[in-house]
């Protein structure tokens, strides 16, 4: 799955490995500011998209809205949104361009796009059925990553990648033995791998294959590409 940037409907469009298009689906209950993000993730046993409309280049943004709607098949040309936050951060707005979802802890992650050495990371726990809630983010703790543009969370080992406009970083989360969930505070901390990664014109998404041991990578611009690069 995948959108476009802002100006659009809010919609997506779903496209296979080889980068066929194959759907697309207007997403009803949303509106399309500055979309920037999607996580795919289950809650409950059913599989879930988060789209983040966190953008804020300008930083004018009092509050960012994501929201979550239950992953539609392909023969669906609607989806409804289930659930809505709107998000504060406590040391006021924040430009984002990458978000995941910490399965492991029913937890959102939002990346900011540091121009300087250093990103910030934030969090807001997903542990509540409201369709709509307010929230301030927790801040989780820092990178040395600037100009992050994409974001993911494995869904099985919890590795954690993130992308920029040039190369990707590779975290192996540290976790908690009784409760098998990610210690952010000492992943974080922990040194990243570099990943090299394909020239993209614009590279602004990243995501973990299933299956595959390996991260998906797309760009903005036309033609869009789509490359797999194996993480050995």
């Amino acid at each position: 799955w995948t959108h476009n940037d802002s100006g659009d409907s809010p919609r997506l469009f779903a496209f296979d490995t080889d980068g066929r298009h194959r759907g697309e689906v207007k997403i009803e209950g949303a509106e399309h500011v500055d979309w920037e993000d999607i996580a795919s993730y289950d809650i409950g046993g059913v599989a879930s998209l988060m789209i983040g409309d966190v953008g804020d280049n300008r930083l004018s943004r009092q509050s960012v809205t994501c929201y979550r709607i239950v992953e539609p098949q392909l023969t669906d040309d609607r989806a409804k949104v289930v659930q809505t936050w709107s998000i504060r951060y406590p040391e006021g707005s924040r430009d984002c361009e990458a978000i995941a979802v910490d399965g492991s802890q029913q937890l959102l992650v939002l990346a900011t796009k540091s121009k300087g050495l250093q990103a910030e990371l934030y969090g807001v726990k997903l542990d509540s059925d409201r369709k709509y809630q307010e929230a301030t983010a927790t801040f989780l703790g820092k990178v040395p990553i600037p100009f992050i543009t994409g974001m993911d969370i494995h869904p099985h080992d919890h590795r954690i990648v993130f992308s920029t406009y040039l190369d990707a970083f590779l975290y192996q989360p540290a976790r908690m033995r009784e409760t098998a969930t990610i210690d952010w505070s000492e992943t974080l901390n922990s040194q990243p791998r570099l990943v090299p990664t394909p020239f993209r014109r614009q590279g602004e998404a990243v995501c973990f294959d299933r299956n595959l041991n390996g991260i998906w990578l797309t760009s903005e611009k036309k033609p869009t590409p789509l490359m797999f690069v194996p993480l050995e």
